[in-house]
C-alpha cells in the first residue's frame, strides 16, 4: 500500500500487494492496485510509504524518479515535488520476483490574489495594495501601478507576497493620490521556476 499524505489535502492509498509464491511454482502475477494521481499544492511535503504483505521477503525497495525524494531507497520517504511527477515504488523479493504501483503527484496552479480596491490611511486590510499568494509564490518580481494618463506611480521589485507594506499605500512621491482607477501589473515567480505575469485595475477610494 502507498499511502499519500500532506497539508491541505486528504489522504490517498495505492496498494501493492506482494504475493508469496510456492518456490517449487511458478509465482503468480502480483495484484496491484493504484489510485492514480493525487494533487498538491508546488513545493509541499507528502510522506509516502509501502506497506508489504511481507516485508521479511522483500529483499530490496526502489522509488523511481529519485528525484524531489528524500530517500529513493527506504519503504517510506518524503516527496517535495515542484512539478507534476509519476512515482514508482519496486520491490524485490528473495527468490527475485518484482512488484511495482505507480502514483502520480499532480501539482496544482499558482494562487495568488490581487485586490481591486484600496483605501489608503484606512484601518482596513486594504490600506495598502499589494499581491497576496499561497507558499506556491517565490517572490514578486515586479509591482507597478500606472495612473489612467499610463504614468508610473508605485514600482517595487523582488519581495515577498502578502506584506502589504511592501506594496503601494496609495501615495505619489509623498502626496495622497487622487481617487479613481488605476491600472497594474505584476510578475511573480513560483516556486518550480515558472514566471506568471498578470495586468488589471484597481479603484482608490478615499
Amino acid at each position: 500500500m502507498v499511502s499519500v499524505d500532506g497539508p491541505g489535502i486528504c489522504p490517498v492509498t495505492a496498494t501493492v500487494l506482494v504475493s508469496d509464491p510456492d518456490p517449487s511454482q511458478t509465482p503468480a502475477s502480483n495484484l496491484i492496485q493504484a489510485i492514480p494521481d493525487t494533487t498538491i499544492a508546488p513545493g509541499s511535503a507528502v510522506f509516502l510509504t509501502g506497506i508489504l504483505t511481507d516485508p521479511g521477503r522483500v529483499r530490496s525497495v526502489q522509488w523511481s524518479p529519485a528525484i524531489y525524494l528524500d530517500c529513493d531507497t527506504c519503504l517510506s520517504t518524503i516527496a517535495t515535488p515542484l512539478q507534476t511527477t509519476t512515482y514508482t515504488l519496486k520491490t524485490t523479493d528473495t527468490i527475485g520476483c518484482v512488484s511495482t504501483g505507480d502514483l502520480i503527484l499532480r501539482i496544482l496552479p499558482g494562487s495568488v490574489y490581487i485586490p481591486n480596491v484600496i483605501l489608503p490611511a484606512s484601518d482596513q486590510q486594504n490600506s495598502h495594495f499589494t499581491v497576496f499568494a499561497a507558499r506556491d509564490v517565490e517572490r514578486v518580481e515586479l509591482l507597478q501601478v500606472y495612473d489612467r494618463w499610463g504614468s508610473l506611480v508605485f514600482e517595487n521589485r523582488n519581495f515577498q507576497a502578502s506584506e502589504p507594506l511592501l506594496g503601494w499605500d496609495g501615495n505619489i512621491r509623498g502626496a495622497a493620490a487622487a481617487p479613481g482607477v488605476y491600472l497594474y501589473v505584476v510578475k511573480v515567480l513560483y516556486v518550480n521556476g515558472i514566471t506568471e505575469w498578470l495586468k488589471g485595475d484597481l479603484t482608490l477610494i478615499r
